[in-house]
């Protein structure tokens, strides 16, 4: 099934060798599933992943200095954060509306508004009609 060419190489290189051709098979075999990432937000990009990043590491540096000043730097770089969330979140939103005003036609009107809008929730949980009953039953007895 497989065949493999040992001669020639040195002990690392066969691990490395017969670690890929066990990985391999594993995930052919199903064993190995690939981790699913959050789809991001459309405004989220590198300048977002970067500040990120940089406040994990602060973040990080705090608790294992446990310093004041440190901590001051992380709440900082948190607030610069959110900051630059709520921005990026509003030039996205102001794109839209732009997309939405640009619009040629009737059409194009109500697919860019269809875009917009966050869709249809769900209104309150399902409640069955006995609950109902036992319910309003309780409070006029």
């Amino acid at each position: 099934m497989w065949k493999v060419e040992w001669n020639g190489l040195n002990p690392g290189e066969k691990m490395r060798k017969l670690n890929e051709i066990i990985k391999e098979a594993a995930r052919k075999a199903g064993m190995i599933r690939t981790r699913k990432t959050k789809p991001r937000q459309a405004w989220f990009d590198k300048e977002c992943k970067d500040k990120r990043k940089e406040v994990w590491k602060d973040l990080k540096a705090y608790l294992k200095s446990k310093k004041e000043e440190d901590r001051l730097k992380v709440v900082g770089k948190r607030k610069e954060l959110k900051k630059l969330y709520l921005r990026k979140k509003m030039q996205k939103q102001e794109e839209k509306w732009e997309e939405i005003e640009s619009s040629r036609t009737i059409t194009e009107f109500w697919k860019n508004i269809g875009k917009f809008r966050q869709g249809k929730r769900a209104r309150g949980a399902k409640i069955e009609k006995e609950d109902w009953l036992r319910h309003f039953c309780q409070l006029l007895a």
